[in-house]
């Protein structure tokens, strides 16, 4: 286990990503699922977030609702 709880959930999400867990642009779980089912705080689960972001590994739809996160499956 991760000493940062962040590495922990962006691990996570890496390996379901790369495991093709997710449809090509499919909708990853909202922040506010992923705090209530997998017990990380909201600024947890941000930062993860973001850091994928960074990656490509996932994107914002842009004017949709903040929960909107969708992965970027195409990658390798």
């Amino acid at each position: 286990m991760s000493q940062f709880k962040y590495l922990e959930l962006e691990h996570l999400l890496r390996k379901d990503i790369k495991a093709n867990h997710f449809l090509p642009s499919g909708k990853l779980p909202s922040v506010r699922e992923m705090c209530q089912n997998l017990g990380f705080s909201k600024a947890t689960v941000l930062h993860a977030l973001h850091r994928l972001e960074a990656e490509g590994l996932i994107f914002s739809k842009p004017k949709s609702s903040p929960s909107r996160i969708l992965c970027n499956c195409n990658l390798d």
